[in-house]
């Protein structure tokens, strides 16, 4: 990608790309400084994103769909520093990589950045929640506190 062009982000959002020696960072308020390595594919799709609303990105393996989510929760959570951001993992292990790697880019306090499993007390996951920013969690346990309030 020519670094002397304008990315793809700079259009739509606050994201901008920095070189450092001869790798490009993303860089952002809400992300740590170096955190995410510049692809323009990841831009791309994050553009599109934040242009068209509710989307749903698929990609193979280690393509960075969770870099991809963690640019737009950055996003979100300047644009609209009330709100709260979910992720969603099939598993809870993949629950736990996802709040692993949102604590290691997103520049927000590390206790903000939450995990809800069924491993949580109901008591606990309702005390987590009111405090978070963001979320990670499995959808069963989603599911379950929505349906017992």
């Amino acid at each position: 990608m020519d670094l002397n062009k304008e990315s793809p982000l700079n259009k739509t959002n606050p994201f901008h790309c920095m070189p450092s020696d001869s790798v490009s960072f993303v860089q952002h308020p809400l992300l740590k400084e170096d955190s995410i390595q510049q692809r323009e594919y990841q831009e791309l799709i994050v553009s599109s994103v934040l242009d068209k609303g509710n989307s749903l990105v698929v990609a193979p393996t280690a393509l960075g769909k969770t870099m991809v989510a963690g640019l737009i929760a950055a996003h979100v959570l300047q644009q609209q520093p009330e709100s709260k951001v979910l992720f969603l993992a099939p598993t809870k292990p993949l629950a736990v990589q996802h709040q692993k790697t949102l604590r290691a880019i997103l520049n927000v306090p590390e206790e903000s950045i939450a995990l809800l499993t069924g491993t949580v007390t109901p008591k606990e996951r309702e005390q987590t929640w009111k405090n978070a920013r963001v979320v990670s969690a499995t959808p069963q346990t989603i599911e379950n506190d929505l349906i017992t309030g």
